[in-house]
């Protein structure tokens, strides 16, 4: 799974968890085994998950030239998105996490955003169980 974030900021400054909250969430899922096996059938899917609340100000991504969306879910705020964004991972399940900076900007800013703002550990949630 590739997943990006786009907070919103004040004056294009970097994001902190404590202020500023997630926008956009850019998924893409990736299963190398159906890739295999279904050959030039298969299809990266490719999820856009938007925070209505904070993203009335940016404009429209020019989607379709070389992105394929395959699913773009609204959330009326930050909660529900967290809500779906748990839903995607019960879904997919991924072995791995990759992103730009995923300590600080990717994952890693959705855990830390989601324990400082909303108060629950995100990790405890979207963890296998052992």
């Amino acid at each position: 799974m590739m997943l990006e974030v786009l907070a919103s900021t004040k004056n294009f400054s970097t994001p902190s968890c404590h202020d500023d909250p997630i926008a956009c969430i850019f998924i893409v899922i990736h299963n190398e085994s159906a890739q295999i096996q279904q050959g030039d059938s298969y299809n990266k899917v490719a999820i856009l998950l938007i925070n209505r609340r904070e993203s009335m100000n940016i404009p429209k991504p020019p989607l379709g030239i070389r992105n394929n969306v395959h699913q773009t879910l609204v959330a009326k705020d930050e909660f529900e998105l967290y809500s779906k964004l748990i839903s995607i991972f019960q879904v997919h399940d991924p072995d791995i996490l990759v992103g730009w900076e995923t300590e600080v900007m990717s994952i890693g800013y959705i855990c830390k955003r989601a324990e400082h703002a909303l108060g629950f550990k995100l990790t405890d949630l979207i963890s296998r169980n052992s």
